[in-house]
């Protein structure tokens, strides 16, 4: 399975990069240009494939490495909270949203808010920054619809 299919906050990441590589394909005017954009797609490739790996430390599976990435992304949480914080939360989250996955669960307001409120008091108990936690709640639903669609 792709990122992009599992990893909202790295398809966020490297689809930036991936289009200012594009960009720079786009507007090459000679060989060295060209040079430059396959060493800028080898250089995405490593990242890539390095993200991937990153968390492996902790014994993560993709859909909890993906709320890892979503709730850690912001360097603010990442100074504030310990990784083994966040492993805890994410793996958590995961059981979460495959408790209250239902076909309808985003399409119906009340299953969609009932998912928020856990989410909601998950990030409390593990006292995650109050000023974050409505953006990191955001988050973790968009990577659960992402979830979603790809069931």
């Amino acid at each position: 399975m792709t990122i992009q299919k599992i990893n909202i906050t790295l398809q966020e990441k490297f689809s930036v990069k991936f289009n200012k590589i594009v960009a720079m394909y786009n507007e090459r005017t000679n060989v060295a240009d060209i040079e430059k954009v396959i060493e800028e797609m080898i250089k995405l490739k490593k990242e890539i494939e390095e993200e991937i790996s990153a968390g492996n430390e902790y014994d993560l599976s993709p859909e909890e490495k993906a709320f890892f990435d979503a709730l850690g992304n912001d360097p603010e949480i990442k100074k504030l909270m310990q990784d083994e914080t966040l492993v805890k939360i994410a793996k958590e989250l995961v059981e979460l949203i495959n408790e209250n996955l239902t076909l309808d669960a985003f399409k119906r307001e009340d299953a969609r808010a009932r998912i928020r409120s856990n989410i909601r008091r998950l990030l409390i108990k593990y006292d995650y920054p109050p000023v974050k936690r409505e953006g990191a709640v955001d988050k973790v639903i968009k990577q659960a619809e992402l979830k979603y669609s790809n069931n």
